[in-house]
């Protein structure tokens, strides 16, 4: 269901109401570009064979070695996080960086996929998954680094 502003309880800034559409931006871009999985497609994706294929990517999600969103009540993994036989590892030191600097799951996937300068030129981090360590270095710095 799609509601207006309008229809809202709560008076939002003009600043709450940019960054919630920059962020929902964000999702659809991450969505259409790489795909946003549920639990059963993260399963198939992954060969489980359990009867209970969606419990997969959540105790994998509790289990630290995959990121989810909560969107409509339901979580979604970016397919990113997935190699050939599974969550890739670097997922899991990131969920580890991220904890130890107070950053959520949400802020992870998002940083993920945004342009940095870590890298020659601008790329995203997204794009240097074969480079887990840099990857978790470049994370370090951005989230670690106070004024």
């Amino acid at each position: 269901m799609k509601t207006s502003l309008a229809q809202l309880d709560a008076d939002y800034s003009p600043e709450q109401v940019s960054r919630a559409h920059t962020t929902e931006s964000a999702w659809r871009s991450i969505d259409t570009e790489i795909g946003l999985l549920t639990a059963t497609e993260v399963a198939q994706r992954c060969g489980s064979g359990s009867t209970g294929r969606s419990s997969y990517a959540s105790d994998a999600r509790r289990g630290g070695r995959l990121l989810g969103v909560k969107r409509l009540n339901r979580y979604l993994y970016p397919a990113f996080q997935l190699g050939p036989t599974g969550p890739r590892a670097v997922v899991a030191k990131l969920k580890k960086a991220g904890d130890l600097l107070e950053v959520g799951e949400e802020a992870i996937l998002l940083w993920m996929t945004a342009p940095t300068t870590w890298w020659d030129g601008e790329s995203r981090p997204v794009d240097h998954l074969d480079d887990p360590e840099g990857v978790v270095a470049a994370f370090t710095s951005h989230y670690g680094s106070t004024w």
